[in-house]
């Protein structure tokens, strides 16, 4: 098994909406190895085919699809967005790995969160895991939300629903011209 298999931990197919959280492994990030499924293995085979099949490399569309919660779509947009970074083809480092399997913010979503900063600012619609907000009030649901910073900014006093931990973008911070969060 090559080494995109063995950082597939169970994927499901994620067309833009938010993952179902995971149990967190206890253990420290950098120890721990995900269990891979046969079901998951063929469902990475699937969604790296339908990079393959629309013209990508093998190992940038690897890499797309693990910096974007196995979503295809995401990852083709990605791909598109930074085709011609110079660091396209540097593989992902192991601690980046351990923080895309484990899901936990990065540093910059959490400066953000912890400076009532919306992430979409450091983010921008690449799928991030942070924590995730359905806004009833806004009818920001099925697949849309908010971040942590605009659930307490920009939709304080609204019916609000935390999701957990997803690879997902902020929704408030990309469509919404008000934003106030984004404007900090």
């Amino acid at each position: 098994m090559d080494s995109f298999m063995q950082n597939v931990p169970n994927v499901q197919v994620n067309a833009g909406a938010p993952r179902e959280p995971e149990a967190s492994p206890a253990a420290n990030p950098s120890t721990v190895q995900p269990t891979v499924t046969p079901e998951a293995v063929e469902q990475a085979k699937n969604l790296l085919q339908i990079l393959l099949d629309a013209g990508f490399p093998r190992e940038r569309s690897k890499k797309a699809l693990l910096m974007n919660g196995m979503d295809p779509n995401a990852a083709i947009e990605w791909l598109l967005t930074h085709m011609d970074d110079p660091n396209i083809d540097v593989p992902l480092t192991q601690q980046e790995l351990n923080q895309l399997l484990n899901k936990q913010p990065n540093q910059e979503v959490a400066n953000c969160i912890n400076s009532n900063k919306c992430t979409y600012c450091v983010t921008g619609p690449v799928m991030t895991p942070q924590e995730w907000f359905e806004c009833e009030t806004c009818n920001l649901k099925d697949g849309l939300g908010c971040c942590a910073t605009c659930a307490r900014v920009c939709h304080e006093g609204h019916q609000l629903t935390s999701k957990g931990i997803h690879s997902c973008f902020c929704d408030c911070g990309d469509s919404n011209p008000s934003c106030v969060s984004k404007q900090n």
